[in-house]
């Protein structure tokens, strides 16, 4: 279990599976909200057809800042045929206004992925702890 964890919890590694896994949503425009450490692999895949937002200047030089909290990106309606937000919208206090631009920047897909807390519960459950 330990293995498996490690195999996935860096974010170049899990675009790499995304990618693999499930390439016929990679269309032709890709958007990725919160790139963070994907968006130097994204960008080695897909080229121009993929723009990477972030809140903050990174070494993945994201093409775009945007502070996520104020729930609005700077793009037309559908302007991306896919739109990703790995790990993200757990850190937003309004995850719904993110939510709804991420649906009204895409014209065909959202990919969204949030964080598995279950080996942690188990873990603490499994201690007598009551921590989630």
């Amino acid at each position: 279990m330990r293995h498996l964890f490690k195999k996935f919890y860096t974010l170049p590694i899990r675009a790499a599976h995304a990618l693999r896994s499930y390439p016929t949503y990679f269309g032709k425009t890709v958007l990725d909200v919160g790139a963070g450490g994907s968006a130097n692999y994204f960008r080695s895949q897909l080229g121009d057809r993929y723009k990477a937002v972030d809140v903050s200047d990174s070494r993945n030089k994201p093409d775009y800042f945007v502070d996520l909290e104020k729930g609005v990106l700077p793009f037309k309606d559908g302007e991306f045929e896919t739109v990703l937000c790995f790990d993200n919208l757990e850190h937003c206090e309004n995850c719904h206004d993110l939510f709804a631009e991420l649906m009204r920047v895409s014209s065909k897909y959202v990919i969204i992925s949030l964080p598995n807390n279950w080996p942690i519960f188990w873990k603490s459950f499994l201690m007598g702890h009551n921590r989630t």
